[in-house]
């Protein structure tokens, strides 16, 4: 049979039971838009660093990157530029500043090069090159920025960085017909002189790039590396750095959607079993007409591949819209230390797997009906399921002991491997599935006992509707626990991990009464650093409420190709440790000493296994001058996921150098009020200083909410899950409903009502949706537990663990009552069908 044959066959078929299709449309389209949106959003922010990286440094151009805020000496960059091996190089500052416009603040990079940077950089670095008089002391903005921001090209911005702050006029917005994608990422520009004033870095640069001769590129890198003053890097290195940072995340949120995903194309593979009697029957009329095995299958394959492709074309679709709405924002603790644009980047792969994943589900669903082919009587598939009898009780108990061993294989494989969580997770699903056969046939036992007690002929007719269509009632009911497990799982172990994190920021910031910090939004880490003179350090000691003013030392550093948080807690303050930060118990008032004392240092236990460490080691790092240390305890990565450090405040003012401060710990006189203290020291700051003076509990609220930014999509994820689970139950027992009509005429010439009919329907939806949800929301704490403990040993996250039930319950009421009260709707109208129908072919 032809193609253009096979095609007109499918599509008669798909007229006939349109309801069903659009169902099974849905479902798959579902788990591929949700798998799409995921990975666009993942792979954009990686993809916006290199593009970014790209834009300021190009191809092929070493650079020579500062290890600290304060940047290099611009002699450096007249070194770089006499040797021999280099063609052109170009000075540069890349640092983090607070800008102001009518429509608020928006922290973002500014980039300053001079003017030999269009040779050497990329083409955001050639926007500075000459001839722009323009920009000789003016900025210019990207149109995203501006956007925001709300100014134009000839008016004013407000510039803040370390601790002090000035007017810049925007000479100039560049869009996408000046410097492409690169237009949406949050950058100001401004001539190198100016862009040092606007930062407080005098004299000083953050990069030196260099461009070798040709063959030269290797002995370039020898010679930069021989310099000592900072790291040789390339542009490419930067989002490897992005990579590892976001490597606990990425591998997370990756986990948590993978599992989404199977989630949504198990939905779409029950959406599709929900259609596998119609199919069954379409089949068998096929076979009696006279079709042959051979036309019947391809018939098969090709209705499947009609029906996934179209389905993956919706979900691309959605994923498109979700992607670009719900998991638009870029992960708030990355912006803290990279440049992170807003570009979307959308990989063939990306394409190849949602696509991919449609069709397989959509195909594997559609080989069941492929069974009846090879029996030799067509019409098998039109026979009653209850006229066979009750003979699959002993598959049921062999499916149980299965579903029992595998989860016992899962329990084992966590406990030996726990970086193998996904693969426990799909021994979860495989667990769950074959144990939900054995309880819905174990509860309808019950109840058909129960039955002859209470003698409701709405229960008998409920029972008797349920046994006979046994892989419709499976497939729903599998449905109902494959959301409620999905949501439940990763909603739960997301709340651990915020609650672990919560408790370090609780702690962290508990080390002070007040912090004197700068003002951007995003300083969680205390990373924007500041000085005020000695006298203005003296007035603010005077303040009254004040008993001690100590400085806090924070700064990001590159080690090993991660960038870290090393921390310099002042010494005569609160412990710089907290307990749950050690990942090996029993270490904490040796370590504390050891920090008070100096010359010592905690990593985290990422790092420490790395260099192959032992406490009581030598430890050699990246600072701008060299400290002699040694490792004092193994850390977990102190809630930031490229790992920590944690030195004296002594020991960090001499690695860096420099008397710049991240903070002034504030602690308050006995009696004095936190909310008078913190309004005088407002006062007695420096105007303009772009400085402010935070409580306790408002540390810990930045600390926490920054946190909860980059984990914003396990939520989203979460709740996708549960929306779409609880569309497609309500669309699947709607559809079902429908589909019984001539059944339900039947039962109404028996004498049963429109009221009676519906309840029937209601009680077996509410049989299906109990019996499915109870299963997944077991199923689903486990899987909590799983994500849980993989968060904590592997990722090396803080996390508190407390068992999800008010969270289960309040899924489980979700979904119930949701599907329900939809489904009720359609059940309805199918329950005022009239008796006369039960007269044609069902």
């Amino acid at each position: 049979m032809r193609l253009r044959n096979l095609l007109f066959l499918s599509a008669q078929r798909t007229r006939s039971h349109a309801l069903q299709e659009l169902l099974a449309l849905a479902g798959i389209a579902v788990g591929v838009g949700l798998v799409f949106a995921v990975l666009v959003a993942n792979a954009s922010v990686a993809g916006s660093v290199r593009e970014l990286a790209r834009g300021i440094v190009g191809d092929g151009t070493l650079q020579l990157t500062a290890r600290g805020t304060r940047g290099l000496d611009a002699g450096v960059a007249r070194d770089v530029a006499r040797l021999p091996e280099v063609a052109t190089s170009a000075a540069m500052i890349e640092t983090r500043v607070e800008l102001r416009g009518p429509r608020g603040s928006r922290t973002t990079t500014l980039l300053g090069a001079d003017g030999d940077a269009g040779a050497v950089g990329g083409p955001l670095l050639r926007e500075l090159a000459p001839p722009r008089p323009a920009l000789s002391e003016a900025v210019a903005l990207t149109s995203s920025t501006a956007r925001d921001l709300g100014v134009r090209a000839g008016e004013r911005v407000r510039v803040t960085a370390a601790g002090h702050s000035r007017e810049a006029p925007v000479a100039v917005v560049l869009g996408r017909d000046r410097i492409g994608s690169l237009a949406g990422s949050p950058l100001v520009l401004a001539p190198l002189g100016f862009a040092q004033r606007l930062a407080g870095l005098r004299g000083r640069v953050t990069r030196v790039l260099a461009e070798p001769r040709p063959g030269r590129a290797t002995a370039l890198r020898a010679r930069l590396e021989r310099l000592a003053t900072g790291d040789v890097t390339t542009g490419t290195e930067e989002a490897r750095r992005l990579g590892h940072a976001m490597g606990p995340n990425d591998r997370a949120t990756a986990l948590f959607a993978a599992v989404s995903a199977l989630v949504g194309l198990l939905l779409a593979f029950n959406a599709m079993l929900l259609t596998v009697p119609e199919r069954r029957r379409f089949i068998s009329d096929l076979r009696v007409d006279g079709l042959g095995d051979a036309t019947v299958v391809r018939l098969v394959v090709v209705d499947a591949l009609v029906l996934g492709t179209a389905a993956s074309a919706v979900g691309l679709l959605l994923g498109e819209l979700l992607s670009r709405s719900v998991f638009d924002a870029v992960p708030g603790y990355i912006a803290l230390a990279f440049t992170v644009g807003e570009q979307r980047v959308v990989t063939a792969a990306a394409l190849l797997v949602a696509v991919g994943g449609g069709i397989a589900a959509t195909v594997l669903a559609a080989l069941r009906p492929l069974a009846d082919v090879a029996s030799r009587r067509p019409l098998d598939a039109v026979r009653r399921d209850e006229e066979r009898g009750d003979d699959g009780r002993l598959p049921r108990r062999r499916l149980l002991a299965c579903g029992v061993a595998t989860g016992a294989a899962a329990t084992l494989l966590l406990a030996l491997a726990p970086a193998t969580a996904l693969a426990v997770f799909g021994l979860l699903v495989v667990a769950m599935g074959l144990t939900i056969p054995a309880a819905l046939a174990g509860v309808l036992r019950l109840l058909r006992l129960l039955s002859r007690r209470l003698r409701s002929p709405v229960l008998v007719v409920s029972l008797g509707e349920l046994r006979a269509s046994p892989t419709r009632s499976l497939a729903l009911a599998a449905t109902a626990a494959l959301a409620v497990f999905g949501s439940v799982a990763v909603e739960g172990s997301h709340r651990d991990l915020l609650d672990g994190i919560d408790s370090d920021a609780r702690g962290m910031s508990g080390q002070a009464d007040l912090w004197v910090m700068g003002a951007q939004p995003d300083n969680a880490l205390l990373t924007a650093d500041f000085r005020l003179s000695g006298r203005r350090l003296a007035a603010l000691a005077q303040v009254p409420g004040v008993a001690a003013l100590r400085p806090y030392r924070a700064a990001l550093l590159d080690v090993d190709g991660a960038r870290a948080w090393v921390l310099g807690p002042p010494a005569d303050g609160a412990p710089p440790l907290l307990r749950s930060q050690l990942a090996v118990p029993g270490q904490l008032a040796v370590a504390t000493r050891r920090l008070r004392a100096g010359g010592w240092v905690a990593l985290s236990r990422e790092l420490v296994e790395r260099r192959g460490l032992r406490v009581g080691d030598a430890v050699s790092l990246p600072t701008p001058r060299a400290v002699p240390l040694r490792l004092a305890a193994v850390l977990t990565n102190i809630a930031w996921s490229g790992g920590g450090a944690v030195m004296g405040g002594e020991d960090f003012r001499r690695a860096w150098g420099g008397a710049r401060v991240g903070a002034l710990q504030i602690e308050l006189a006995p009696g004095a009020a936190a909310g008078a203290t913190a309004a005088a020291l407002r006062r007695a700051l420096p105007p303009g200083a772009g400085l402010r003076v935070a409580t306790a509990a408002q540390r810990r609220r930045l600390m926490t909410g920054t946190a909860a930014q980059g984990l914003d999509r396990l939520t989203q994820i979460a709740a996708l899950v549960l929306i779409a689970g609880a569309l497609a139950l309500a669309a699947a027992l709607g559809a079902v409903a429908w589909a019984r009509r001539p059944r339900l005429a039947a039962l109404k010439l028996t004498g049963f009502g429109d009221g009676a009919v519906w309840r029937a329907l209601l009680l077996e939806s509410a049989i299906v949706l109990g019996v499915g949800c109870s299963i997944g929301v077991a199923f689903g704490l486990a899987g909590q537990y799983v994500l849980t403990y993989w968060l904590r040993v592997v990722a090396g996250f803080p996390t508190s663990y407390a068992v999800a039930g008010w969270l289960a319950l309040a899924v489980f009421a979700g979904v119930t009552a949701v599907a329900g009260a939809i489904a009720a709707l359609p059940g309805w109208a199918a329950a005022r069908v009239s008796p006369l129908l039960s007269t044609r072919e069902e």
